[in-house]
């Protein structure tokens, strides 16, 4: 999530990480909807819908505990990657959700290498 959407949810983190994981759950179904939508050329077609709905489905499951749903959208937001800032924002979350794991050394190796 960005813009106003993310600032609201990073205010409410310092509250209640249940009350994050509780607007996380149906922010994912919402965004599994609208993946569902895309048809196989939409990365063509139309990327930053799709960039935008993968990312912001890595955020939602991060923010969910669904780590490997977050892995399986980043991998492939990072495939159809075109530019350096979409895979930056794709490796920030990934950093986000090994730090919230408590695996330190995983989230250094990925702002290290990626």
């Amino acid at each position: 999530m960005s813009g106003p959407a993310s600032r609201t949810v990073t205010r409410l983190e310092a509250y209640s990480p249940d009350l994050i994981f509780n607007i996380a759950g149906p922010a994912v179904q919402y965004l599994e909807n609208g993946l569902t939508l895309l048809h196989e050329g939409s990365w063509q077609e139309d990327y930053e819908l799709s960039r935008g709905l993968h990312v912001e489905m890595v955020e939602a499951a991060y923010l969910s505990g669904g780590h490997e749903r977050m892995e399986r959208y980043a991998r492939e937001a990072l495939s159809h990657a075109h530019q350096l800032m979409d895979v930056i924002q794709v490796h920030e979350l990934k950093i986000q959700a090994c730090q919230a794991q408590n695996r330190l050394a995983a989230a250094l190796n990925l702002g290290l290498h990626g």
